[in-house]
């Protein structure tokens, strides 16, 4: 069975649940290769909870470098658990990036926002899935 690529942008508490699931009752399906956030510590804490669960640590990128983290690791999922604000970009980029996305609950903050991804969607033939976790 072929695992699916994941990158995760955003690694507060939002983002433990998609770790475990990655790295325990998903990991036949999908690997976590990739992550950002603007907190090194934060990344540091998941990084030795994937090692102990005997995966290879993910590849650390700054937000900044999305498109670049998209494109290096070949990534077919990109899943969004920042803050709410920074939602739409953060999808808009990765759709265009090409890239499908999961982003957490609320898709975003404002109907303007919610336009710029269906755009986005509708440019990239790409799969938008709001998950609602908590």
């Amino acid at each position: 069975m072929t695992q699916e690529r994941y990158g995760l942008i955003g690694t507060g508490s939002r983002a433990g649940m998609y770790v475990n699931a990655l790295t325990g009752d998903h990991a036949d399906v999908a690997r976590l290769v990739a992550w950002s956030d603007v907190n090194q510590g934060r990344l540091d804490v998941y990084e030795r909870d994937v090692v102990a669960a005997g995966h290879p640590s993910p590849v650390r990128y700054a937000p900044e470098d999305l498109e670049r983290m998209i494109r290096d690791e070949r990534l077919d999922r990109v899943i969004v658990t920042t803050p709410d604000f920074t939602h739409a970009d953060f999808v808009v980029r990765s759709l265009r990036a090409g890239a499908d996305v999961v982003v957490e609950k609320p898709l975003t903050i404002d109907a303007d926002s919610v336009r710029r991804i269906g755009e986005a969607i509708a440019e990239s033939g790409r799969e938008v899935i709001t998950t609602f976790n908590y």
